[in-house]
């Protein structure tokens, strides 16, 4: 994996069933490269008429871009593009709501992302041109975001799975939220918490032994590496992410 110049490139799992098998891998770009064009040219994916394949040019017109990152699956290949913002330029969630390919759920829940502390701002937008789906990764969220009666208000109201007590203190202590987003609904389709730890093995979340196994291989390829665990809840079920960063800045 390639260095990055803003401290996400990682390796993560997963553990929902349309996952497994698969090592998602991540590496950033300069903001020169186009990476979306880039993929097109080389056959990593193909050109579509629907509105996920203009809304990283949309992003680019409208949005400084400060560095991108790209998904793959060592199985499953090329999946997904991430825009991050300057980190001192977090984007108004209305100005991206405007911006004509976004998902209208964005503008529709505005008021809702505010009302849980979720930040009137983002930090990135994610693409994922697999699942035709795109993530608003929220800049400024407030503790109360991850107190475990607005944790449980907020699923209840955005009609997501009932959380089990792991997710719920996996919540209680995240540092930050994105939801996922689709063109074909006005519903938010998933939200996720998301948990800074430099030893997964104290959360409170049971590790099965291939996952047991990538965490004790990357603790010893560095000692410090920093994981990032994220419980992801559905309206059909909840799972979990563990992602381990090689590079890291302190403004993450």
């Amino acid at each position: 994996l390639g260095s990055s110049t803003c401290g996400r490139t990682h390796a993560g799992d997963v553990t929902d069933a349309r996952h497994a098998g698969e090592l998602d891998c991540r590496f950033t770009i300069p903001k020169g490269v186009d990476p979306y064009a880039r993929a097109l040219s080389k056959g990593l994916t193909t050109e579509t008429d629907h509105p996920v394949g203009i809304l990283l040019s949309d992003i680019q017109g409208q949005c400084p871009v400060d560095t991108y990152a790209i998904d793959f699956g060592v199985v499953g290949g090329f999946t997904k593009i991430y825009s991050f913002f300057p980190p001192s330029d977090s984007q108004d969630l209305s100005k991206l709501a405007g911006i004509p390919s976004m998902p209208r759920t964005l503008g529709d829940n505005i008021d809702l992302f505010a009302r849980y502390g979720m930040g009137e701002k983002a930090s990135c937008v994610g693409i994922d041109y697999a699942d035709r789906t795109t993530n608003i990764y929220f800049t400024g969220t407030s503790a109360e975001c991850f107190e475990r009666h607005n944790v449980l208000s907020m699923l209840a109201e955005t009609e997501q799975s009932g959380p089990s007590k792991q997710m719920l203190k996996l919540a209680e202590a995240g540092f930050g939220v994105y939801v996922t987003l689709n063109w074909d609904s006005p519903k938010i389709e998933r939200i996720c918490f998301a948990a800074i730890t430099a030893d997964p093995m104290t959360l409170p979340i049971p590790l099965e032994p291939r996952i047991e196994k990538f965490v004790k291989h990357m603790q010893g390829a560095g000692p410090e590496n920093k994981f990032v665990c994220a419980v992801a809840s559905s309206p059909r079920e909840e799972y979990y992410k563990l992602q381990s960063y090689y590079q890291w800045r302190p403004w993450i």
